[in-house]
This record gives C-alpha cells, structure tokens and sequence, in this order.
C-alpha cells in the first residue's frame, strides 16, 4: 500500500508506488479524483501491471472534464498494457483465496462457496451479499465492474468460465458496450456452467438511469434477452429469483427434459402454483395412466389426478411410506423428468412434517431425477431451516421462475454447439442511388437471388404491360404502386387486389397512379408490380439494427395487424440455425395456434416458415452495417406441405 503519512501498524508504509522494494501485482487507486490519474501515472512508470480503481469522475459523470479523463485513462493504459478494472468501481474480492481489494462490507457469518457475481452495480453487491448469507449461500468472487474503461464484463465472464472454484456465474448488467465481444463470451461462459443475469435498465427510464451511473448505452431490453436465450443465460427480474436460481443451480442436477410433476398438500396452493407455474412458462403434462392408477391406490383416492394435483390432505401423504411410494413412482416413469412437492414449510416443523421430510431424505441418495421442495409462502421458515436432504426453495413464485431457469438452461445443454452457425463471406446490396430504401420490386429480387422464396411478379410501366404480365403469371393478381417514396403502399392507396381479367387490371393501373399523384404528386413512380395473389397465415419475419447488439432477427404474426401481436414477437441474433429458429416459433402461442390450423383453417407449412427464417438469418449475417432494416411482411405460410411465399418486403439502409 503506497500512501503519505506515518507508520501506524506493523507493515511498513511507503510515501509512494517509486519508493517500494519491488513491483506490486496490482495497486488500489481510491483518491479524490484531482489526484486519481497522477496515482495511475506513477503506476504505470513504476510498471504496476494491474490496478483496482475506485475513484469515480470519469465517464460516469457525464461531463466534458469527466470524459476527457477517461479519454486520459485509456491512453494510458493503451500505452502501459495496464489491466484497469473500474473506475467508480467497489472493488474486487474472493472469500475462497481471501483476497479483498474493496471496500464492500461483508456481512458476518458470510462463507465461501461456488457463486461468483460479477456486477456493473456496486450496491448491488451488497444487497446480493446480505440476501445470500441470509439463504446459507456461499460466494466466490465478486466483482464490482464500474466504468468498464478497461477490463469489461466479457473480460470477467471468460475469467469465471475458466474458474474451477466458481460452480454458477451471477451477472448484474446495466449495458454491453462491445456486443459482439460479449456475445462470445456469454457464449464461452454458457458452455462451462449456468451464468444467471439481472438486467437492469429495462424501461426506457431505466435506460436514461443507466446513462448516468455508468456512461453505457443500455441495449433495448428484449433484444438482451434474446441475446442471452439463444446464449443459454437465464435473465431473471428481481435479485430474489436470482439468488433462487442460482442457488438451484448448486444443489440441483439438470433435468434431462421439460416435462414437470407439481403436487401439494392444499388445494389452494395447487391452484396458485398452477397459475404461477403457467405465467413461468413451465409444462405440466397429464400423468400417464399407470402413474395416475398408482398414486390413486397409494393417497387411498378414487378418482384421477390432474397435474399439478392435490394430494387431498397432508395426512394422506404424511402417512405410512406414502410420500416415499409417490416419489419412487415418478422416477420410474419415463415420462416424468422433474418432481416438486409444495408445502408449508415451518420454522418449528411438526412431528408430521418431518416424518415427511425423514421420507424424502430416504429416497434422495438414488434419485436419478431433480427432486425440489417449494414453500407456498415466504422464506421466514428459513430462520430454522429444515435438514430435507434436497433443495428446498425461497418462496414459491421464486422457486418456479427457478425451475423454468434450469429446463431452459438443461435444454441450451442439450443441443449441440456446432448448431450455432458463423457467418461466411459477405453479400452486397444493390446501389442505394442516393435513396433512403428499396423498393419492393428491388427488395424482391435481391431476396429471390439469395434464395428465399418470393412471389412470381413483374414490373410493368405502362397498362399494356401489366395485362401481358397478368396473362403470364395467371390471373387472380394484385397490382402495387412502385415508388421509394411511398413504402407504406395500403395507407397511400397503393395496392389493389384480386385483379380477375384484363379489365379490371387496366382500370386498376390508372386508379394507382391517380391515387399516387394525388396523394405523393412530388413520389418517384418506378411503375406498378403485377404480382401473383397469394393466400395463408400471415407472419412478419424482419431484422433491425440495435445500436450495440447488431443485426436482431424478428418474427411475429403479421400482416396490417403486426403491431397488435408485439408482445408475440420473438427476436433472436443472427448467426443461427433452423433448430433456432423452430425455437422462435414454439416460444410464441399465438404463432402456435394460427400455425396449427386456427378456427378451422387448415394447418399451415411450419417447416416451410422455419426453413425461411432460418435462410433468412443466414442472409442478415452476411450483410454489411449499411442496411438499417428489413421488412419481409407479409410472409404468408401455406397450407402444410405447399410452403411459405414472401408477398411484400421492403430494405432500409443506413444513413449514409
């Protein structure tokens, strides 16, 4: 430690970084920031190869002198090679290797253990600290982020994936500055062991928050989630589920699939525990009948079970070896892949609750399925916890959230990492011309060239044309208005539909331009497109650019109505595969329902979507930073085995 003063304790103090006897691993900068770069400065000429800076005032502040000092740090460290963590950080330390240098306060009675938290937020720390010593959770290291000037969170997150002491990452995430870079990591990390993450600034208020506290730009939420889906980082909402989850993590093998067995002993909890388990995107599905018959004869009940069910009063299930005989009977069933069994878990147990819980702890040693008990109310049960010989969760809505976390995560396991495709050389869009998009002829025919399927159409220019076009392509026909001026075609009156002759075809070509003169007189009319008519389930399949992450794939029921199913949308990061994309679709219920033959329509070509999505992925990773967005809408999915045609699209590139 190099400070000015006297020597009050047994080391030895010197009056600065030059005068010691040799070279420091790392130094801790915690100054006022008038003096914090002149500490750096003396680091870096006395060769101090890392340091832990906790001095706040640079990009955090959000001042022009607070980012000229950043600009001052990074030269320095650029010109040294110095590994920086901060600044405006708390610090870093290990309860396993009893290293601390932070200034976080540890709660007594905290122990060390296979967490390790790697947080933007430094309060945080200390809210996750106090809540896991409260759980009986122990920690590895915990890492206060900071400004990420230097040393950032995928630097942090390819350490812990390489820590053999560290068993489950926690991250707390305020924004990626680098998302290509952090992509690889989570990714990296994801593949070692469970990274779980809280991510703050969700909101658009949140977002303007984390301007402020860490000079980073948030990413819009539901593109970081889709991020960490595809990833296989579990992204929680409050720090309660994250310790939950977590902690699930460390005491419960992965499940070898999604299907859920949930009884309690209380009807109402097994109500409440459906609703919450449903919101949790959790599957629960029929027991099978030979299950069903044995727990019927094992409670003594004469009817059939549902699932979740009701075990229709604890001293039916507290009784002989009976909680023994059900849990035995779920494991031998292949059809079963998770049991959990909700309960009222007291501080003072009864003698029948804890022959219960004796029960459970009998079966335990060979059970070779996840075995989980929930409390239906709070943790205050845990000020004596029960020995139940398996986890027991926080609370019951956690506990779920937590369930769902690991069949997501045992699922992101399972598949295979060479599915996770990169992308290959790079394809060019037609000359912007000087125009802000392309048109949907235009647009059509670079989507054609690369392979996805489009509409058969034409160009025409004059009346004559476009009957010579119908005639070709047979009619029905629709006939749209071509102008980059006017890309939303059905507000402006562009689009006509179900041309049945040549008549009506020529009357509907002067309607357009009518209607484009009248409405747009200054539009560039490149002419109208004579267009097959095409019927289906309409889906939206798009990409945006989001100003971190990059190119972000959308799909969502479509049509004129897309703005009514946005919370259907699902969003994934190219590159990826077609077992990504079939994902995108399983995850959407409303997708679901229309593919599967809505109010009596026949089902609709689901291999023909995901094959265009995932064609569609292939396409976006491959082009360059100049196009803005694509719109592929409607995307209209046949009847099943007759496949999925693009009708309309439309390309935006970036400003130039």
């Amino acid at each position: 430690v190099a400070v000015t003063g006297v020597q009050t304790c047994a080391l030895p103090i010197y009056p600065s970084l030059a005068a010691l006897p040799e070279v420091p691993d790392a130094a801790v900068i915690s100054v006022p920031i008038k003096g914090a770069l002149q500490v750096l400065t003396e680091a870096e000429q006395a060769k101090v190869p890392a340091v832990v800076f906790f001095s706040e005032g640079f990009s955090d502040a959000g001042t022009t002198a607070g980012m000229e000092r950043h600009k001052e740090l990074m030269t320095i460290a650029q010109r040294s090679g110095m590994a920086i963590s901060g600044p405006n950080s708390m610090g870093i330390f290990s309860l396993r290797r009893k290293y601390a240098a932070t200034f976080v306060n540890s709660p007594k009675g905290l122990t060390s253990g296979g967490i390790s938290v790697m947080s933007q937020s430094g309060g945080l720390i200390n809210a996750l600290l106090e809540l896991g010593r409260n759980r009986g959770l122990g920690f590895n290291y915990l890492i206060s982020a900071g400004n990420e000037a230097v040393v950032n969170a995928a630097d942090y997150l390819e350490w812990l994936a390489d820590d053999p002491d560290t068993k489950v990452i926690v991250a707390c995430i305020e924004g990626v500055k680098d998302g290509a870079r952090f992509r690889v990591a989570l990714e990296r990390a994801t593949r070692a062991k469970p990274v779980v993450v809280l991510k703050l600034g969700r909101t658009q208020e949140g977002q303007k928050a984390t301007m402020a506290h860490t000079g980073s730009l948030a990413g819009a939420d539901d593109v970081f989630r889709a991020l960490c889906a595809q990833c296989g980082a579990i992204v929680c909402d409050t720090l309660d589920a994250l310790l939950e989850t977590a902690a699930m993590f460390l005491a419960v093998p992965l499940p070898r699939g999604e299907n859920i067995v949930l009884f309690s002993t209380s009807g109402g909890a097994t109500v409440l525990t459906t609703d919450l388990g449903v919101a949790a995107g959790l599957r629960f599905p029929p027991l099978s009948p030979k299950t069903n018959e044995a727990i019927q004869r094992i409670l003594e009940v004469d009817r059939p079970f549902t699932n979740p069910f009701d075990v229709v009063g604890n001293p039916r299930l507290v009784k002989g070896t009976n909680m023994t005989q059900c849990l035995e009977t779920f494991l031998v069933d292949d059809t079963v892949d998770f049991i959990g069994c909700v309960l009222v878990m007291q501080r003072d147990a009864s003698t029948g609750r804890q022959k219960l819980l004796d029960q459970v702890k009998t079966v335990m040693p060979t059970a070779t399925k996840p075995i989980v008990l929930i409390p239906e109310m709070t943790m205050h049960w845990m000020d004596a916890p029960a020995d139940a010989g398996c986890h027991v969760s926080s609370t019951l809505q956690d506990g779920l959230v937590a369930i769902r976390g690991l069949m997501d995560y045992a699922a992101y396991r399972r598949r295979a990492p060479e599915g996770r495709l990169r992308p290959t050389s790079p394809v060019a869009l037609p000359p912007r011309q000087g125009r802000a998009v392309l048109t949907e002829y235009e647009s059509k025919k670079f989507l054609g060239a690369a392979g996805l399927p489009v509409t058969r159409e034409e160009l025409a220019r004059s009346a004559d044309e476009a009957c010579a076009v119908a005639r070709r392509i047979g009619f029905p026909v629709a006939l749209k208005i071509q102008s980059p001026d006017l890309m939303h075609k059905t507000d402006a009156g562009g689009l006509i539909l179900n041309l049945a002759d040549e008549a009506s075809v020529r009357r509907a070509y002067d309607t357009l331009h009518a209607a484009a003169k009248e409405r747009a007189p200054a539009a560039a009319i490149d002419g109208v497109l004579v267009q097959e008519m095409v019927s289906g389930v309409e889906f939206l399949v798009g990409m945006h650019r989001d100003p971190i992450l990059g190119p972000v794939v959308v799909v969502s029921p479509g049509g004129i109505f897309v703005e009514l199913f946005d919370n259907a949308a699902e969003r994934r990061l190219p590159p990826f595969d077609k077992s990504e994309a079939e994902t995108m679709i399983s995850r959407s219920k409303t997708a679901e329902k229309l593919l599967g033959g809505f109010r009596g329509r026949p089902r609709a070509d689901r291999a023909a979507l995901v094959k265009l999505i995932g064609d569609f992925a292939a396409l976006v990773a491959r082009l360059g930073d100049d196009v803005a967005a694509i719109d592929l809408n409607p995307v209209m999915v046949l009847p099943e085995g007759k496949g999925a045609k693009i009708v309309d699209a439309a390309i935006e590139f970036a400003p130039s």
